[in-house]
């Protein structure tokens, strides 16, 4: 296991290639934050974070609400670099998904709309969010690429330019998708059943790019002429077996066209239903439907892992700020384990690693050092 010091250095050397920041202080501020983060998980609001690394609760204040740098230069910087350890380590495949996420929140940006994490309407704050997912040694590893914060219209009419125009859910996807276009060769962009919408679906192939969604079992469907819900679709004459899937078979969707529906028994008697073009393999589609569990359980690992919905801000470059400087501790986790070669492990082993390795040391023996160390970066 790595020394606690010698990961403090990793950490330094990661952060240095993000360097945005318009001061010295200030890039010395965002290594403190992306440390405090990490060694102090699910509680990572300035306070907190100010408190477990004995770090001035003012520069850490300012850096988030008044510098001036942007969250967007930031998440650029970051992209690119995940874009370099992509190209050094990993297959060639990259696998983009789009989901949302959502977060109870009780302030100015928060509505009332469903939150998905707790499966009914609250009071809460919804992100729409991309990743990456690719392969090191057949191991799927996730990097979170974006976050575009929802807003309802009610909401817009009432912040207006604090929050800017309105933007629908799959307006935000879309966003998404060019922006991570212009890092990375897509092989499939992999999404659920909101976003399996006859708009993105042309949007998504205007771009060259394949695509697999998913259907919910009401979708209404033509099959061999005859119109009918998916989930009446099981007992249609002819349908072909498969032993990864209860069947498939071609269909008719109206505004989409021909698509290839696979029907995937998940125990239970849950049925999904993932849909795409007949030119991806029945088995391909499986599998990328799998993939985007890898997306579920990194909205968990960046809100209870790393606490990205702590953020005790005023201000939406605020929240911003704080969002992308998690998704890049959680991207340094993944930097780590990827240079270390701890492919086996996940990000939380590789949390707990660092946590393990601070225990023989006391964090006055930690700040000095690092003080002096970002005092002598340059830029």
């Amino acid at each position: 296991m790595p020394s606690f010091f010698s990961l403090i250095h990793s950490l330094i050397s990661f952060a240095s290639k993000l360097n945005i920041f318009p001061s010295n202080p200030s890039f010395r501020s965002f290594i403190f934050y992306l440390l405090g983060i990490l060694l102090k998980p699910r509680f990572s609001h300035i306070l907190s974070i100010s408190k477990i690394i004995l770090y001035p609760y003012q520069r850490l204040q300012y850096l988030i609400s008044d510098s001036s740098w942007l969250h967007q230069s930031l998440s650029s910087s970051r992209i690119s670099l995940i874009k370099d350890i992509i190209k050094s380590k990993t297959s060639p495949k990259v696998i983009l998904i789009i989901d949302d996420t959502s977060w109870r929140r009780w302030n100015k940006f928060s509505s009332k709309q469903y939150c998905s994490n707790i499966g009914k309407v609250e009071r809460c704050q919804v992100v729409v969010r991309a990743d990456v997912v690719v392969f090191v040694d057949g191991v799927p590893i996730r990097f979170p690429i974006s976050v575009k914060p929802y807003f309802t219209k009610d909401k817009v009419d009432e912040l207006g330019d604090e929050v800017g125009e309105f933007k629908s859910k799959i307006e935000l996807a879309k966003e998404c998708v060019e922006e991570a276009m212009k890092f990375f060769d897509i092989d499939y962009v992999v999404f659920d059943s909101w976003y399996t919408t006859k708009d993105f679906i042309r949007f998504i192939e205007e771009k060259g790019l394949k695509w697999v969604g998913q259907f919910k079992s009401n979708r209404i469907v033509k099959i061999e002429g005859r119109r009918m819900p998916l989930s009446g679709s099981v007992t249609v004459w002819g349908l072909k077996k498969s032993s990864s899937s209860l069947c498939c078979f071609q269909a008719q969707i109206e505004g989409i066209g021909e698509v290839k529906i696979v029907l995937v028994d998940e125990g239970g008697g849950r049925i999904s239903y993932i849909v795409s073009r007949g030119s991806v393999e029945e088995e391909e589609m499986v599998k990328l439907k799998r993939l985007r569990w890898q997306t579920e359980k990194l909205n968990e690992e960046l809100k209870n892992m790393l606490g990205m919905d702590e953020y005790r801000v005023r201000k939406k470059e605020g929240i911003m700020r704080h969002c992308e400087i998690v998704m890049c501790a959680y991207t340094f986790l993944q930097y780590i384990r990827m240079e270390l070669g701890l492919i086996s492990r996940t990000p939380y082993q590789i949390l707990e690693m660092i946590w393990e390795s601070m225990r023989l040391v006391k964090i006055p023996d930690i700040i000095l050092p690092l003080l002096e160390t970002t005092k002598s970066l340059k830029f």
